[in-house]
């Protein structure tokens, strides 16, 4: 759920009447898994092939309901210019510094990706990794 905002004045619409000092919750989540939000020939919801995103003409600093979950427009977040800097840089470090396997020996192919529904998506059973230090 997203909280939309405090709405101090009544506000009519053609489907629902929300009163003055009511809070609005909109499901962002449902929006984005939505058959409506998948683009290109994948018309499954739930998978997310990389190729989808390819040829994209969205600008995170541009007003597209794509992003509404991550704020746009005037209301975006205030971090971002940093995390566009330094996420790249961390992700670099961390895939050049270390090895990575999974807790246990389990294989990629036999991970459960099975979601947990609650005010946040988060894994059924929580991803554990093993990062090991590369020495040159």
């Amino acid at each position: 759920m997203y909280v939309w905002g405090w709405k101090t004045l009544p506000l009519i619409s053609l489907v629902y009447s929300v009163f003055g000092g009511s809070v609005v919750l909109y499901g962002v989540f449902s929006q984005s898994y939505a058959s409506k939000a998948v683009t290109g020939d994948t018309p499954l919801p739930l998978a997310s092939p990389i190729e989808r995103f390819m040829d994209s003409q969205v600008d995170i600093n541009g007003h597209f309901y794509e992003l509404i979950p991550f704020g746009t427009g005037r209301r975006i977040c205030p971090g971002m210019p940093l995390a566009m800097r330094m996420v790249p840089v961390m992700v670099g470090s961390l895939i050049n510094c270390f090895d990575r396997k999974l807790e246990g020996g389990i294989l990629p192919e036999k991970l459960d990706m099975e979601e947990k529904f609650g005010i946040t998506l988060a894994k059924l059973q929580p991803l554990r990794a093993v990062a090991t230090l590369v020495v040159l």
